[in-house]
């Protein structure tokens, strides 16, 4: 199946350059420019498709590094804990702060 597909592609390539050499000087700079965008858009494609795959494999590990570092981020941000339960200075919302006579 491989090998009919591949001897296909070539006898239409080998046509195709045959054709080009019967048709004319403007024509064929013409038809060069074609092929050329042609063969730009399919690179541009390409590397956009490989990019998307790229993204694509790699997401979830990029998630997982991403939401390590925001939980660090809020972590570090209400500060440690301990220093609202060891606190040595008494605020006077605190029940040993408080006066009853």
């Amino acid at each position: 199946m491989l090998e009919s597909i591949a001897a296909g592609a070539i006898v239409l390539a080998c046509l195709a350059l045959l054709l080009r050499q019967f048709i004319g000087e403007s024509r064929r700079a013409r038809l060069d420019a074609a092929i050329e965008r042609l063969a730009h858009a399919a690179q541009r494609t390409a590397r956009s498709s490989r990019l998307r795959v790229m993204q694509w494999i790699r997401w979830p590990g990029a998630h997982r590094a991403a939401r390590r570092e925001a939980e660090e981020a809020i972590r570090r941000a209400r500060g440690d804990a301990r220093r609202w339960t060891d606190d040595p200075v008494r605020r006077k919302s605190s029940p040993k702060a408080r006066k009853l006579h």
